[in-house]
């Protein structure tokens, strides 16, 4: 009974075959990078929108104004319940960005409340402040790039920008534009009448 020869890989075949693998991954590798870029900006345009539809949603259901803070250096959008009786320019909202534990939830809103009544009135007190109710960030790696909006700012530098939705459906109208690290952005517009939003990203 004869025995069949066996035969292996030999190491420069072996060699080959890594040297092949490398190759193909050494291809694809700036594909995979580029696709997971894009889908971080893609990422990021739509925790934009969909603030803005949740936004003007609940201002439209709780028929009180709602308030999205617009944090340009943490590159996060923090949605504020308004209890309609802050002032106009809604300076009590934009807190420095220097405070790292700044939040909005416990800030008294400017207004004409007998503070005396207020105290016996646990539910008068919390009609009278703005409250935190979401907050979103954009993906690692995706900054705000631009951010023009109706309402003016505040003298603060770093302060949040707002953008406020009304009970009608109105709001105040803004163009944000963020951007990945590879200069590679999206710009996005939003119509103050209609609620209309468009995103327009730039060639790849």
């Amino acid at each position: 009974m004869t025995r069949r020869s066996q035969r292996g890989f030999t190491l420069i075949e072996i060699l080959m075959v890594v040297a092949i693998f490398v190759l193909i991954a050494g291809i694809a590798a700036p594909m995979f990078a580029g696709s997971y870029a894009g889908a971080k900006l893609r990422s990021g345009a739509r925790a934009v929108v969909m603030t803005h539809r949740y936004a003007r949603n609940m201002a439209i259901m709780r028929q009180r104004p709602v308030a999205v803070l617009v944090n340009e250096r943490r590159g996060t959008f923090e949605v504020v319940l308004l209890t309609g009786k802050e002032s106009e320019n809604l300076t009590e909202l934009t807190i420095p960005a220097d405070d790292a534990d700044a939040t909005y939830a416990s800030m008294t809103a400017t207004n004409d409340l007998d503070t005396a009544a207020a105290a016996t009135n646990a539910d008068a007190v919390a009609e009278d402040k703005a409250t935190s109710d979401m907050i979103k960030g954009l993906p690692d790696g995706i900054t705000i790039d631009n951010f023009d909006c109706d309402r003016p700012g505040s003298d603060e530098p770093d302060a949040p920008r707002v953008i406020v939705y009304y009970q009608s459906g109105l709001s105040d109208g803004f163009t944000l534009r963020i951007a990945d690290e590879r200069g590679r952005n999206v710009e996005i517009t939003a119509d103050p009448l209609t609620g209309e939003i468009s995103t327009e990203f730039s060639e790849e």
